[in-house]
This record gives C-alpha cells, sequence and structure tokens, in this order.
C-alpha cells in the first residue's frame, strides 16, 4: 500500500505541535515499512492508495473531493472541539445547517475512516457529525524515544526548575504563567518561538521574562531533538495552563519523562496520560501561584511496566495507522 500525506497549510506559515506530529508519524510510519509519500503538490504522480489528510478545514475541501472522484481511500486526522457544556454541543449540531460547519460536515462524511486522539473526540465526532464509529480510530500522539529514555546529560542548574514548551502565543497563557512564577518565587524556563499574528502578546510576555531573574527564555529548539528532551529531565515539573488543546503533547513528553505536571482545568486536562495532573483556573494568576507552589513539591511518577504513556510511542503509533490502512483497503 502507498500513502500519500497532505499537509494542512504551508509550513512556512505556521508550524506547531500538529504539524510536529503529522512528521512524527511520518518517520515512525516509515521506520516500520510503510510506503508514505509527503504530496509534492506539482507532481501529477497519483500512483497511490490513501490520501491522508491532517487537519480539517477549507484548505482540504477541494482536494478531498478530488480523491474522492479518483477512488482513492481517505484518511483523516482532526482535531476537534471539546464540548464543554449542553450550549456548546447543541449550537455545534445547529452549525451543520450554515455555511462554514456544512462545508466540514461534509467534508468528514468523504472520509473513509477519521482519526482522533481520545474517546470523548470521538463522542463528538460520531454525535454531531454523525460519523459511524466504526469509521472512526483512536490513536494519540507520538512521543519520540528520546523521552522515554534517560540522557547522557541534562543542563546544568543550581535550583530545581519548571518548564514550560510551546509556541509564545496568548492560547498557550504564558504570560500569567511568567506571572505566577514571579509571585510564587519559582525558577521558570520557557522554551517556544512567538507565533506569527501573536506579537502584541509576546511583547508583554518578552518584558515580563527579560526582567524577572528567576525566568529564563529559550526562543525555541529543534521539535524532538536531543537538547530539547534534556530540559524535560533536567526539570523539577511541567507547566502548561492554556486555554484550549486537544491532547498537548509538551505534557505527553513531560509525562514520558515521568515529570509532575500542572495544567488548565479544562476538558483537555481530563486524558488517562495526564492523570495526577494539578489543574490551575487559567484566569487566576493565584491559583497559577498555588499550582506552581505544589508542582514544586511533587515527586516524579513511579517507573512501571504497564504505563498509560506507553501507547504514544513511535512504534505503537505507526503499527495503529498501518492497521487502519490495512482496514479500508480490504473493505
Amino acid at each position: 500500500m502507498k500513502i500519500n500525506f497532505f499537509p494542512y497549510q504551508a509550513h512556512c506559515f505556521a508550524f506547531g505541535g500538529f504539524e510536529i506530529q503529522m512528521l512524527s508519524a511520518f518517520d515512525a510510519l516509515q521506520k516500520i515499512g510503510v510506503d508514505c509519500r509527503k504530496t509534492d503538490f506539482w507532481s501529477r504522480d497519483n500512483s497511490f492508495d490513501i490520501a491522508h489528510f491532517w487537519g480539517f478545514g477549507f484548505p482540504h475541501y477541494e482536494n478531498f473531493r478530488w480523491a474522492k472522484t479518483s477512488k482513492k481511500k481517505i484518511v483523516m486526522t482532526v482535531l476537534l472541539p471539546y464540548q464543554e457544556s449542553r450550549l456548546s454541543g447543541m449550537k455545534l449540531a445547529l452549525s451543520r445547517l450554515v455555511h462554514r460547519q456544512r462545508f466540514l460536515y461534509e467534508q468528514m462524511q468523504l472520509a473513509h475512516r477519521i482519526v482522533v486522539v481520545n474517546d470523548v473526540q470521538k463522542n463528538v465526532c460520531c454525535s454531531y457529525y454523525r460519523m459511524p464509529p466504526e469509521k472512526v480510530a483512536i490513536i494519540p500522539n507520538i512521543v519520540t524515544n528520546n523521552f522515554f529514555e534517560a540522557p547522557a546529560s541534562v543542563p546544568s542548574k543550581e535550583k530545581p526548575y519548571i518548564l514550560s514548551t510551546g509556541n509564545i502565543c496568548r492560547r498557550k497563557n504564558q504570560v500569567a504563567l511568567c506571572k505566577a512564577a514571579i509571585r510564587s518565587s519559582t525558577d521558570l524556563v520557557i522554551i517556544g518561538k512567538i507565533l506569527p499574528g501573536e506579537e502584541a502578546y509576546a511583547n508583554e510576555f518578552r518584558a515580563l521574562a527579560e526582567s524577572s531573574p528567576n525566568i529564563r527564555w529559550i526562543p525555541g529548539l529543534d521539535a524532538n531533538s536531543g537538547e530539547l528532551a534534556g530540559y524535560y529531565h533536567g526539570c523539577a515539573g511541567f507547566a502548561l495552563p492554556s486555554y484550549e488543546e486537544t491532547q498537548p503533547i509538551s505534557l505527553l513528553e513531560a509525562r514520558a519523562c515521568r515529570k509532575p505536571l500542572l495544567t488548565a482545568d479544562r476538558p483537555y486536562a481530563k486524558q488517562s496520560f495526564y492523570s495526577g495532573a494539578i489543574t490551575v483556573d487559567p484566569d487566576s494568576v493565584d491559583s497559577i501561584s498555588r499550582g506552581l507552589q505544589l508542582l514544586r513539591s511533587k515527586g516524579e511518577y513511579p517507573v512501571s511496566g504497564d504505563d498509560v504513556i506507553f501507547p504514544c510511542r513511535d512504534t505503537s503509533v505507526a503499527e495503529a495507522y498501518k492497521n487502519v490502512y490495512a482496514g479500508i483497503l480490504n473493505e
């Protein structure tokens, strides 16, 4: 079987956790011998069996229709909004009748398989987009092996530090995290590039980071690099008080390193991978500050032979995708 990967947007314009996930899955599939390729939009070669689209939205719509016309099998890995209340669920259901969501609903129906990261996302897919359960597969995000394995060295620092990683943007809530670190006298290391379009927010963040001796900002390290993994292994805990996430890879990476977690009291935090995490109110600097104090006192997760994080290993995720591909080709 031959698989073609279709990205959601040009990576020169936006690149984050979802794009890293797509590339990690691509590498993992090649590692186990699956013939997969990154789509060359200038190529006329359509000698592949499955079009695997990453992301859910207008950028894919016409290619979906062409893939269907060309009798290609279609797989789509999606990130869906959590329905935090009955009202938000009703709004999503009704939105199938209007412009944007109507097109997204039609797009969903064209797929042979939808891949989501957990059972809550599957429920949204089946309930609001009316996908048959057998057409929805649950495959978690990948954590590369260097986060599971102890590194040869970790960054030296006199005091234990709390780590946070991710693009600098309002959604990730680094300004409140910095204010909480200052208030609680917590040593904080933040690793992340400024997300395009978030420059005003980034200026507020930069002012806090550069004026506070207990905050260190590293404007970005290569995803999955040994240096990045070293900062995870060397930290005393990991903090991500985001307003909105689906299945944040940074929390998975910290969990693979057995580090205690702090995150926002939002639906994405209620996943088995993050069990035992300290949850805080992302709108409250006081709440985050108290959470940081508690995080510093927590020990690491114990080593376990059946750890909940093991399904996130690259080979496990690659085999799960391989089974999805084989399943639709055999239908």
